[in-house]
């Protein structure tokens, strides 16, 4: 089947302009500073408090760009057309380069005991205070957050910084081990069947991710610009109203800013995927989602044979009590689509 070619003289078909899978020929060896500081005081028998910063500079880290994208030639060069790219015989450049950076700041408070009197209990707990921040969070943009492949703009990686997919502001760690009281100190068969209980727990808590807000509307090829937001609304999306669906709420209400969607347009290219973009433009990272808090716990007896044997009965529980964490589904924030 020749198709187009069959029977017919002088008839051409063009083949589209290919997409290439570039690597920086000057490209580095992607690199992180490690640095931490620790300070440990004994304030009783077997009881330490802890406080520790942890921080990381992450520099020359992998990224892709696309520095042949549509419009860049009419942008630079006042040639062509907003469809133009700047060598039209191929497509996007898929260009891998080095262009990432990262800053993290942690600091973490602490308390922990081995032995806590004659109680039986040891537990640790730990709350982190800490600040993630880059212009990238995965080299190829996994996240469902994220609308564009690579860099909003491709020669100015630097518009994109802000905080990472997975920064989270608070974290709390409290985990413990009792050895319940009842008959511990007894001996023979009185403790073999009546002590040896002992419970486990660990209880997880943090604060939300971050996540971008887009607007859509005038993306005519491939780059979402983020929402403008020139009243600023409260951009925790913590919980809502139920919106009728199962298990569904409306986390963020984005009506105040929905009068704004649209409103940029490059005067040049007559879409929005180029700068400069407004000053009410919304950072990157600047809406939060939803914290999320968990317990498991274990509950164990030991039966002992003498000073060689025993044996556990262990029950378990993982969720203990059965909660369901909210989870923000931020491929709808797009002020072009959903409200």
């Amino acid at each position: 089947n020749q198709g187009l070619f069959g029977g017919v003289a002088g008839v051409t078909k063009p083949i589209p302009a290919g997409s290439l899978r570039h690597v920086d020929q000057n490209v580095e060896t992607a690199y992180s500073h490690f640095y931490s500081l620790s300070l440990q005081r004994e304030i009783a028998g077997s009881t330490v408090a802890t406080v520790e910063y942890t921080g990381s500079t992450g520099r020359s880290l992998y990224d892709l760009a696309d520095p042949n994208k549509r419009g860049a030639k009419l942008v630079y060069t006042g040639v062509g057309s907003p469809s133009d790219r700047p060598l039209n015989q191929y497509g996007a450049f898929n260009t891998r380069g080095n262009r990432g950076k990262s800053q993290y700041h942690g600091v973490t408070f602490g308390l922990e005991s081995r032995r806590l009197g004659n109680s039986g209990l040891q537990f640790t707990v730990r709350y982190t205070l800490a600040q993630a921040k880059d212009n990238l969070s995965s080299t190829f943009s996994d996240s469902f957050n994220n609308f564009n492949l690579g860099y909003l703009d491709a020669f100015d990686p630097d518009l994109d910084y802000g905080y990472a997919d997975f920064d989270v502001r608070h974290r709390v760690v409290f985990a413990g081990l009792w050895e319940l009281p009842i008959f511990r100190n007894s001996e023979g068969a009185t403790r073999t069947l009546l002590g040896g209980w002992q419970i486990n727990w660990i209880f997880t808590a943090r604060t939300g991710f971050a996540f971008s807000t887009f607007d859509c509307t005038n993306a005519q090829f491939a780059v979402c610009m983020r929402a403008e937001d020139p009243v600023g609304i409260n951009k925790d999306a913590t919980d809502g109203p139920g919106t009728g669906s199962p298990n569904e709420f409306t986390l963020l209400d984005l009506t105040p800013i929905m009068g704004s969607a649209g409103a940029y347009v490059n005067p040049i290219t007559g879409n929005s995927e180029f700068g400069p973009w407004p000053a009410s433009m919304t950072e990157r990272g600047a809406f939060r989602g939803p914290g999320s808090w968990n317990v498991d716990m274990s509950l164990s007896k030991r039966f002992r044979f003498g000073d060689r044997y025993a044996l556990q009965v262990r029950v378990e529980a993982y969720n203990l009590f059965n909660h369901a964490n909210m989870i923000a589904y931020t491929t709808n924030a797009d002020v072009s689509s959903f409200d």
